[in-house]
């Protein structure tokens, strides 16, 4: 199986004690990575975590484990400004992206959030590989501090760097885009939309991502392992009564069946119109 890495910036500062181990309060997952899809529709972190490297989805966070940053979000601004989470990225010193930088937005409580499409947000990064059948693509992460307001969408900037290895170690990736499949290549393309910070925002820092949840109802919608070979999908509601069809609202489980015959895994949908 091909591996393709992707290395999230880790030139952090982490407070006195902290560790990879804890770094972030997301659940870690038996690969020892963790667990990073939000659904939008039910308001929780995802069941089915699943990523392709051209699919669109929300990522989200929870900082609960670093003290200091949690203070500092708490922290009511002396000037307003709206107190978030960042994040920067890049795949080697030749491998970089449109926007390195992303701006989270508070999701709940130390839940931060972002929506993106990583291939939208390649620039150098050698997306050939990324998107070749089977290529993995590991995800290495840190973060900063900024602030913004309606009318400035960096008025705190690249502040109180955090180094924030994976659940195995300094060093280790954060999660990691499933083996590539192809079912996310239709994904539309994305961009900031209207919000808090997106006057003044220039348009080379806008595509590729967007606010948390932003345009998204759930996460699950087409995500299902060679969805190309799938042969159809059969509808339940959560009483496991078999529906005629897909429903347009609503919570309801949806069982793939492929056309070798095989009984694919069972996954609770979201859909809101």
């Amino acid at each position: 199986m091909k591996k393709f890495t992707l290395l999230f910036v880790a030139a952090f500062f982490m407070a006195a004690g902290a560790n990879a181990q804890n770094a972030l309060g997301n659940h870690v997952n038996a690969n020892q990575l963790y667990d990073v899809v939000w659904d939008c529709g039910l308001g929780e972190f995802a069941d089915v975590q699943t990523i392709q490297f051209d699919q669109t989805f929300t990522l989200a966070i929870d900082v609960t484990p670093q003290t200091a940053l949690v203070d500092w979000l708490n922290t009511p601004d002396p000037d307003g400004f709206t107190r978030s989470v960042g994040l920067n990225f890049y795949v080697a010193a030749d491998q970089t992206f449109n926007d390195a930088a992303f701006r989270l937005t508070k999701i709940s409580g130390n839940i931060y959030g972002v929506t993106m499409n990583l291939k939208q947000l390649a620039n150098t990064v050698n997306v050939t590989a990324a998107t070749t059948t089977g290529a993995e693509t590991y995800i290495y992460c840190g973060l900063f501090q900024y602030a913004y307001s309606s009318s400035n969408w960096g008025a705190i900037w690249w502040q109180g760097y955090i180094d924030i290895g994976g659940p195995a170690g300094a060093g280790s990736p954060i999660f990691r885009c499933d083996a590539y499949n192809g079912s996310h290549a239709g994904d539309p393309a994305i961009s900031v939309s209207a919000g808090p910070f997106n006057n003044g925002l220039d348009l080379s820092y806008k595509n590729g991502w967007d606010y948390q949840c932003a345009g998204t109802v759930g996460v699950n919608d087409n995500i299902f392992p060679n969805a190309q070979e799938i042969d159809h999908i059969d509808y339940f509601n959560l009483q496991g009564i078999k529906l005629p069809c897909e429903p347009v609202n609503g919570l309801f489980i949806a069982v793939p069946y492929y056309k070798n015959g095989v009984r694919g895994t069972a996954v609770k949908m979201f859909n809101q119109n």
